[in-house]
């Protein structure tokens, strides 16, 4: 019998990409290809999601090499611009709770930076909500790495004939599956409605 659902947080609670940040930014779709390059194509920036680099340190570093996009970075990287780069898909949200209020227990299992976690505990206040989740940047391991599945359900006593996990990333459903976690790519709820949840 189902009773833990695990999620993802970017692609399913929080929007992210290129989309936001050319609304943010207002610029062309090359001017925004650039800096998302010089800011998520850093390797630093997987030191942030491992939680090795604090991302307002990785800010500081890029705008000293990059000072003609000083404010673009600033505006991409710092907390106080998270909910436009990160903005809440909110109707996903409220189906999750709808979830929890169904009596399943809901977990996140996410790759994210110190700075979006604070952003998710205190801006929006949403990981009170849940009953647990498992954050990169704490953990110092990432999806796909099986060891971050299994920090989750060692924390959580979950048994994981009980579990099923989504993510937007065929790769990580792909090790959840052979961790022996029921795993699906996430695409809408109205799909996760068709699993008889």
């Amino acid at each position: 019998m189902l009773k833990n659902i695990i999620f993802d947080i970017g692609g399913i609670i929080l929007e992210w990409g290129k989309k936001p940040i050319q609304k943010l930014l207002n610029k062309s779709d090359e001017e925004v290809n650039k800096i998302s390059k010089i800011i998520y194509g850093d390797k630093r920036f997987k030191s942030c999601i491992l939680g090795e680099l604090s991302q307002t340190e990785y800010m500081k570093q890029l705008i000293g090499e990059n000072p003609e996009y000083s404010d673009k970075i600033n505006k991409i990287l710092s907390e106080k611009y998270q909910e436009k780069v990160l903005p809440l898909i909110k109707e996903n949200f409220e189906k999750i709770i709808e979830l929890k209020n169904k009596g399943y227990k809901i977990y996140f299992l996410s790759n994210i930076t110190d700075v979006s976690y604070n952003y998710l505990k205190n801006k929006l206040k949403i990981l009170d909500l849940i009953d647990g989740g498992v954050y990169s940047f704490k953990e110092h391991t990432k999806k796909p790495e099986k060891e971050i599945f299994d920090i989750l359900i060692k924390r959580y006593n979950l048994n994981k004939d009980e579990t099923i996990f989504f993510d937007d990333s065929e790769k990580n459903v792909k090790v959840g599956n052979e961790y022996g976690i029921k795993s699906y790519v996430f695409e809408s709820f109205e799909k996760i409605n068709l699993l008889d949840l």
